[in-house]
């Protein structure tokens, strides 16, 4: 399945967010399936990001904030990460039906979950 890196971190975390409700076997395996096949995308994504931030000295802080040494640095890891988002990657799906009646998820996390599998209520 052709994706962009940005529709594949959303979906990613919208899959951590979701696993940690109470559901039936069947949506756990499926949110399951749907975690390691997204993983690699996000281990690729925060690797990429950490050289960004350490290609321009900037620093997590202890919040896990991102404090910037200047304002150029700044606009330089916005325009870099948007870049990362912008790439297609293909994530190793197989078509699958999620059933989210019972579940508790935001809009943002439907949507971000409809792009990789189809969504029933």
């Amino acid at each position: 399945m052709k994706l962009t890196q940005k529709q594949a971190i959303d979906a990613y975390k919208a899959v951590r967010k979701l696993e940690y409700q109470d559901m039936p076997g069947e949506k756990a395996m499926v949110m399951f399936r749907l975690r390691k096949a997204l993983e690699p995308q996000y281990q690729f994504q925060d690797e990429q990001e950490r050289k960004v931030l350490d290609a321009i000295g900037a620093a997590v802080n202890e919040f896990g904030g991102i404090e910037f040494k200047d304002p150029e640095s700044k606009k330089e890891y916005v325009a870099k990460m948007k870049e990362l988002e912008a790439i297609e990657v293909d994530v190793d799906l197989k078509e699958e039906t999620l059933d989210i009646r019972g579940m508790t998820m935001s809009a943002k996390d439907i949507e971000a979950l409809g792009t990789v599998i189809k969504i029933v209520c």
